[in-house]
């Protein structure tokens, strides 16, 4: 088969006592075809050796992906995700990263979070036991003051229903007493008739006032429910007159 060649010369030269002499020429004779074959094997080579590198270079970079951000990133997740609050010394991390790497202040201000964490924590629980003390001691102090209260309410109970029963009863007999006179005594002079009459009235008057206190007392909450009605005024003033009138 013919391909065109191709043909480099050039000149064979020595030099003798410093003076170059030409020898002869050097003729180099190619076959077209066999130069285009070892271009395209140069470039097959370089392209293999482009493709190596390229994978060298991403399982590489792969490898220290790994090493220094993937595996740093996924032991401070682990630790940020098993945080207990009743295990804060077990939530220290390291992070295995250089002084003056992102990755040593990141595990610094998270051990330094675990750390104030940890005190607040302790604050937390001396400050619920303290509280629990005080209420707990409140409690008694209440119920102490309860129980004095409730003997005191019994105490004032009884000493009503007594003074009550110690008021009410000679009350009652000197109103029932005035009521027989004025029934059975008919033959009194006019002033003896305005005398029994002052002692029904003073009688009467005394036991709504003795019945008015104990209610006050009795009701602590001092409410009370006023019905207003009309009165006989004149003789309202003249009930008043004739019991200060013998005091008079």
């Amino acid at each position: 088969k013919n391909h065109q060649s191709i043909t480099i010369d050039f000149e064979l030269q020595y030099e003798f006592r410093q003076q170059p002499r030409l020898i002869g020429h050097v003729f180099v004779y190619s076959n077209a075809s066999a130069v285009i074959e070892r271009v395209e094997v140069g470039i097959i080579l370089l392209i293999i050796n482009a493709i190596i590198k390229t994978i060298a270079l991403g399982v590489l970079f792969y490898w220290i992906g790994q090493r220094v951000l993937i595996r740093p990133l996924h032991r401070l997740v682990a630790s940020i995700q098993s945080v207990d609050l009743h295990a804060l010394h077990q939530a220290k991390i390291e992070l295995k990263g250089g002084k003056e790497t992102e990755f040593h202040l990141i595990e610094t201000a998270f051990n330094n979070m675990i750390t104030h964490l940890g005190q607040t924590r302790r604050q937390l629980l001396d400050m619920q036991q303290h509280l629990e003390l005080t209420v707990e001691q409140r409690t008694k102090s209440l119920k102490a003051a309860k129980l004095v209260a409730e003997q005191a309410s019994q105490a004032k109970s009884q000493f009503l229903s007594r003074v009550s029963h110690e008021l009410n009863t000679p009350l009652n007999a000197i109103i029932a007493g005035g009521q027989l006179l004025n029934t059975r005594v008919k033959d009194l002079d006019e002033a003896s008739q305005t005398l029994l009459a002052n002692i029904l009235s003073a009688g009467r008057h005394l036991h709504l006032l003795v019945q008015d206190i104990i209610d006050l007392v009795q009701n602590e909450e001092a409410e009370f429910e006023l019905e207003l009605t009309s009165c006989d005024l004149d003789l309202a003033i003249s009930e008043c007159i004739d019991i200060v009138t013998f005091a008079a």
